[in-house]
């Protein structure tokens, strides 16, 4: 409240200000009635200069306060793709309305728009600057309560998955915390620092608790207040470490687990809504206080009734909407950018938010990650060490996830791990071998292996994969890409990483292939060849590539990007427990052996099996069309109808072949047959009893007319032989 006071004082003052100035300047305006010039005021304050200041300013402040809001709630997508030129005209029709609506009334001086115009503008700007200094839109560190409770009904309500009115308000939400944080960072180090905190002793709506943050420290408690698309954002940020300035990585890997937790009631009542019953009846036992929160979910500790620990993962209640909102808004966003900057369109920015934006909704419903789970443990069932956390279904739904209770800590916690005695060279061989696994053997991994991800138990050394909300999947062609990729890295041969990654990439207008070459032949030099180092360093070398890549128009798929961006993270794990470990060497040589594991003669004999099947299936479903195409074939030639067209002019060669062996057939055939015919009809007569004239001379006049026939079956033979071909062959046969 007691913001919004100082606010409308503020509004309120300014609005007098400009007005009490305006109406000191005059101008020169035609009479209408006479046609003359006269000098009349700007502003006419009509005598009554105090009361009216004080009516206009208070009327203008409220109006702000109450009707811009609204008329924002209903223009928010078109302040964006006016690029907030539309907060300027908002700005005019409130002074406009503030002037109509005021008992005194006011007059202004012809063109009205204009003078309107520069008065709201000098009023917002000078309100604006006043606040600024004052510090009045300072931020906090906690979210208010009203916000919990706005979005919670929002997300009760049967709102639709894209609501304008939804996404404009989380609009002003968001517009608000950036601007009021952005202030707060950009003012610290200039001379109205000090005014700021001056004022902050008697106006009170500062947070203490900001003073002295470092501008990460800032930015990260921007995010969690903005929900948890942003701080999904700031996640992705972090698992970039090479690209962030030094102190940035710490603060936003904090982003992973010192996200404020929800009231264990809020959680009860989630837990009741989606399995039907609280969780004491549940389970057997339920530590209210959470074992850990995140931007999406927290989560507890828990026992079965029959004494398996397990956790409960449970979303946070009021985050559906506002995360469909926040993405409709960036998508919108991007969409603005696309059409109006070079550098969106290489990018293909509405492309990215839109993958971005799937990716998340899947992490929205838990029923997707239990699946993930399941065909995950079945994948790693065949690393030995390795495991993920089983799912139980009867205690699990879309926004309830209750798994088995994993002990151990951070896999790139070298302190406790050497406690343990945990080999690590071992340790990050395993690890890797399994990531491998996943993404090049199986095309089916874990999108997000940060180390939070991702523990060991100090008593075996087993690494468990955990949160597979996030998943990517890679075809063949893919795997096999990707494969080809880190070979061609491994062998410094950059024309070969050229061709994959053009390969893999997609663009929206012509790539000019030499440029390309070009910068990755660069990239190649300066890090494989000369880069000392960081010969070993994938990371710095996959990041420069595709960052050339960027600068010419080209962009991966989603899944691949995934991919990569898992390789990069297993390479900072597996370099925390073993800087000597390389992970294309290790990398190539584990996927070399993994490959040969599955070529074996039960898995070869499975897939030709798989094949003929598949084979057999799809003849079979085509045998009705054949039979339907014969049926209607035959109907056409009872109607007199039928014309058959066979174009053979691409099988002129080929048929002149056949033709050539069927006359050198049928020559054969003639000699052939005609040796045979008689010699059978000759031994059947010699070896006949019969006596008389007729058959004394049968023989010989049987031994002539096979001397004929032999004769003129050479001949035909002869003829045929020595027919010349058609040059051009067949074309087109009509029947």
């Amino acid at each position: 409240m007691r913001r919004f006071l100082v606010q409308v004082a503020v509004g309120a003052a300014a609005a007098a200000l400009v007005l009490l100035v305006l109406s000191l300047i005059t101008i020169d305006n035609p009479d209408p009635s006479t046609g003359q010039t006269v000098q009349v005021q700007v502003i006419d304050l009509s005598g009554q200069p105090v009361l009216f200041l004080l009516s206009f300013g208070v009327l203008l402040a409220a109006i702000n306060a109450v009707v811009r809001p609204l008329i924002l709630l209903v223009t928010g997508r078109w302040v964006i793709r006016s690029l907030g030129v539309l907060l300027a005209a908002i700005d005019v029709l409130m002074v406009v309305l503030a002037a109509w609506l005021d008992p005194i009334g006011v007059t202004m001086a012809e063109p009205v728009w204009l003078w309107a115009t520069i008065a709201a503008l000098l009023i917002v700007g000078i309100s604006t600057s006043v606040q600024a200094i004052l510090g009045v839109d300072r931020p906090h560190v906690d979210i208010s309560d009203r916000q919990h409770a706005l979005w919670r009904v929002l997300d009760r309500l049967p709102t639709p998955r894209r609501s304008s009115i939804v996404e404009n308000l989380r609009l002003m939400q968001v517009y608000d915390t950036i601007s009021a944080f952005g202030l707060e960072i950009g003012l610290e180090r200039t001379p109205l620092a000090s005014i700021r905190d001056r004022a902050q002793r008697y106006l009170r709506t500062g947070d203490p608790r900001l003073a002295g943050l470092s501008v990460p420290a800032k930015v990260r408690i921007m995010l969690q207040q903005l929900g948890p698309t942003y701080v999904k954002i700031g996640q992705m940020l972090a698992s970039r470490s090479e690209a962030l300035p030094p102190g940035w990585e710490e603060e936003l890997e904090k982003l992973q687990n010192t996200v404020p937790p929800f009231p264990y009631e809020e959680a009860r009542a989630a837990m009741l809504k989606e399995l039907g019953k609280p969780p004491e009846e549940l389970y057997a036992t339920f530590d209210q206080q959470p074992l850990a929160a995140a931007s999406l979910a927290q989560v507890h500790r828990a026992t079965l009734p029959d004494g398996t620990a397990v956790v409960v993962k449970i979303q946070r209640p009021d985050i559906q909407t506002m995360v469909r909102a926040d993405l409709g808004v960036l998508q919108q966003l991007a969409l603005v950018a696309d059409k109006r900057f070079e550098a969106a369109q290489r990018m293909d920015l509405p492309g990215v938010l839109q993958e971005f934006a799937s990716g998340v909704l899947v992490e929205l419903d838990y029923r997707n990650e239990a699946y993930h789970m399941r065909r995950m443990a079945e994948d790693m069932a065949a690393i030995p060490g390795v495991t993920v956390p089983t799912v139980d279904d009867t205690r699990s739904a879309s926004r309830v996830l209750t798994m088995s209770f994993v002990r151990g800590v951070k896999i790139n916690d070298v302190s406790a791990l050497d406690a343990a005695g945990i080999d690590r060279d071992a340790l990050a061989r395993t690890f890797l071998r399994a990531i491998i696994k996943q993404i090049l053997i199986d095309g089916f991994f874990h999108a997000d292996p940060h180390p939070g991800n991702v523990f060991v138990d100090p008593a075996d050394g087993t690494v468990t994969f955990l949160d597979l909300g996030l998943v990517g999947q890679l075809t063949r062609d893919q795997r096999l890409d990707l494969l080809d990729l880190m070979s061609s890295i491994q062998a410094k041969d950059s024309a070969a990483i050229a061709s994959v990654a053009i390969r893999l990439c997609t663009h929206r207008g012509p790539v000019d292939e030499v440029r390309v070459r070009r910068a990755v032949d660069r990239v190649v030099y300066q890090y494989l060849v000369f880069g000392g180092a960081t010969k070993q360093d994938m990371g710095q070398v996959v990041s420069s590539i595709l960052g050339a890549l960027y600068e010419e128009g080209l962009r991966m798929a989603q899944d691949f990007t995934l991919a990569v961006k898992a390789i990069i993270q297993a390479e900072e794990i597996t370099r925390a427990l073993s800087p000597s470990f390389s992970l294309i060497n290790e990398g190539l040589a584990d996927a070399r052996s993994l490959i040969i594991e599955q070529v074996t003669a039960e898995k070869i004999v499975a897939q030709v099996r798989s094949a003929a099947l598949q084979t057999g299936k799809e003849v079979f479903r085509r045998l009705p069309n054949l039979t339907d195409a014969t049926l209607a074939w035959l109907d056409q030639y009872q109607k007199g109808k039928l014309v058959v067209e066979v174009d053979t002019t691409d099988l002129s060669q080929e048929i002149h072949r056949i033709g050539d062996i069927a006359q050198r057939l049928a020559s054969a055939a003639i000699i052939a047959g005609s040796v045979v015919a008689l010699g059978i009809v000759l031994a059947a007569l010699l070896t006949t009893s019969q006596s008389g004239v007729f058959y004394s001379l049968l023989p010989l006049v049987l031994a002539v007319v096979f001397v004929a026939l032999l004769i003129g079956g050479l001949v035909v033979a002869y003829r045929m032989l020595r027919r010349p071909a058609d040059p051009d062959g067949p074309g087109r046969d009509a029947m």
